[in-house]
């Protein structure tokens, strides 16, 4: 499992206007060393937060393959306020590949604060993103205080009506499974797991069966098995793959 490394030390000495010149990530190329340049994210959020993305180091594993280490920089509300804050944080994840994507933004609880999502590593089953939040929440004056708070994979990520965070991903060959989750004093929790049955009978028919394989954030609701595979199975997000 890939191990994270979060800590305070203050970030990479970018200058202020440095900063505002780096392109916005997603929209960056290979520099030719195996790496993508450095871009910033700025978050939509009332925090307005801007991180610098920086891929310092490229290492070889020893199974012969590439290990990408990306370090973020919170720099600040905006690059020209780089220098408010007193404490500064650089999150660091190991695990990280391009080939996956940027680090992104995005508010996935709908909660009106972003999170940040490192991709960390992917394959059939969807991108595997290391999630953090912001943990200097109730004032903009605050010191970010970002935390990783788990990981979530899959190929689509939505936040659903019900209040859940849901993911979809690939299960077998022939199936699909959707994970519901709460943040819960600061960590994701695994709240219920649904398995889709795209399998095809000899006509072709696709069975579209849903059932509940784990529920551990259902634990003294006091909905029977069936009230509740009838609630989740019903989710949008699940419907869409039938």
């Amino acid at each position: 499992m890939t191990q994270p490394v979060t800590t305070t030390v203050a970030p990479a000495k970018t200058p202020t206007l440095e900063v505002a010149k780096l392109p916005l990530c997603g929209d960056v190329k290979d520099t030719g060393t195996g790496l993508p340049a450095d871009c910033r994210l700025v978050s939509a959020d009332r925090a307005g937060h801007t991180f610098v993305v920086r891929h310092t180091t490229l290492e070889r594993t020893s199974a012969g393959g590439d290990t990408r280490v990306v370090a973020i920089d919170v720099v600040g509300k905006d690059a020209v306020d780089n220098t408010d804050y007193a404490q500064q944080r650089t999150m660091v994840e190991t695990g990280n590949q391009f080939m996956f994507g940027e680090p992104t933004l995005r508010d996935i609880d709908a909660d009106g604060r972003d999170e940040l999502l490192v991709p960390i590593g992917g394959g059939t089953g969807g991108i595997t993103y290391a999630v953090y939040r912001d943990r200097a929440v109730e004032s903009t004056t605050q010191s970010p205080d970002f935390a990783r708070i788990g990981v979530i994979n899959g190929i689509e990520i939505a936040h659903t009506d019900s209040g859940y965070i849901a993911a979809v991903g690939k299960g077998g060959a022939a199936e699909k499974e959707a994970l519901f989750m709460k943040i819960v004093n600061s960590q994701l929790h695994d709240e219920v797991r649904v398995e889709i049955d795209l399998s095809q009978d000899s006509s072709g028919h696709v069975h579209g069966t849903c059932k509940i394989i784990a529920s551990p954030g259902l634990a003294g609701s006091g909905l029977s098995d069936s009230e509740a595979t009838q609630r989740f199975c019903a989710e949008p997000i699940v419907k869409e793959y039938e």
